[in-house]
């Protein structure tokens, strides 16, 4: 929302507002909760549950009539004197001042400016969806993350009736479940989980899932090659162990904006934007695949997170929330 802000987006009128972020076990027991409209008075920004395609479909709002052409697809970028070169599967090439790469994980700019081979997997998927929903999670303010030897569990209002939902499983365990046999399967897995993981199951719809398989790509050291920048998943793509992908591509948009904004040569702004966000989005992308992100505390972790005052620990997420942030 603070990327969103600077980059001068107008407000979105979608979205459901956060609260508070319970964490838990299987048999209902709290380990931690985040006093999120604490930290919106804090940090002076809201905590905002978006559909991804809202945001998408808001942002082409503010773009030119004409900026986006569909049905071109890049296969490449090159360098030329003064200039940047992106070709495009017509044959044909386009020149530009600056070519962006915010082509995601499987990025064709990426083998340009620092080819670091393909995503590699970390062995997890996760099935997701959002749906309208009947129950009363729907309407609420309230964010869950459960977990349990049998996966991880996420639940986030989404606006006007509906709900997020994401279960974390074991890749190889997934990959031989029919899809129409998926909810059957979700309900066996994690039968006899607390609440709210029982009226969730029983509540989904199985066209809404979908499988995303989490991968991440080492940060390369240069973000950019002459006039060629890459940024998003082409640069940093992690797992969203942190709720990071989306973030760190508005933390990117917006670095990158404002040091096209300040230096009038763009071989001088991109340097900045490589000495601004490289090493911060590195140490992200760090953070979302280590093992306690992927994994989840360690017993005597969750046995002090349980003792830690709910504004202390508040507190300190928000410290750790300004550590990710050029924007905050």
């Amino acid at each position: 929302m603070a990327a969103l802000m600077r980059l001068g987006v107008p407000p979105l009128e979608t979205g459901r507002r956060i609260e508070w972020m319970r964490t838990m076990r299987s048999d209902g027991s709290g380990i931690y909760d985040l006093d999120v409209s604490r930290l919106e008075r804090h940090l002076g920004h809201p905590t905002v549950v978006i559909p991804r395609a809202e945001l998408i479909t808001h942002l082409a709002r503010q773009l030119l009539e004409g900026t986006i052409q569909f049905g071109r697809a890049a296969i490449g970028a090159a360098a030329a004197d003064g200039s940047a070169i992106l070709q495009i599967d017509d044959g044909s090439e386009l020149a530009a001042e600056v070519v962006l790469g915010a082509d995601g994980h499987r990025s064709v700019v990426r083998r340009f400016v620092s080819d670091t081979g393909p995503a590699r997997p970390t062995g997890l998927i996760a099935w997701q969806g959002v749906q309208q929903s009947s129950i009363p999670l729907a309407a609420s303010s309230d964010a869950y993350y459960i977990r349990g030897r049998n996966g991880w569990f996420g639940l986030m209002p989404a606006g006007a009736g509906r709900l997020q939902w994401w279960f974390d499983l074991p890749e190889f365990e997934t990959a031989t479940v029919p899809a129409n046999e998926r909810v059957a399967w979700l309900q066996q897995r994690f039968d006899g989980w607390a609440r709210p993981v029982p009226e969730v199951v029983a509540d989904l719809d199985q066209a809404s899932i979908e499988p995303w398989r989490y991968v991440w790509h080492p940060v390369p050291r240069q973000l950019t090659r002459g006039r060629v920048v890459i940024l998003g998943d082409a640069a940093h793509a992690m797992p969203p162990s942190l709720a990071q992908g989306a973030n760190q591509t508005l933390e990117d948009a917006w670095v990158l904006t404002d040091a096209l904004t300040q230096h009038d040569d763009a071989a001088l702004a991109l340097r900045s934007y490589q000495r601004r966000r490289r090493h911060r989005a590195a140490f992200v992308a760090r953070a979302a695949r280590s093992s306690l992100a992927l994994s989840g505390l360690p017993p005597w972790t969750e046995m002090i997170s349980r003792r830690v005052p709910v504004p202390l620990g508040t507190r300190a997420f928000g410290a750790f929330l300004k550590t990710m942030s050029n924007s905050l």
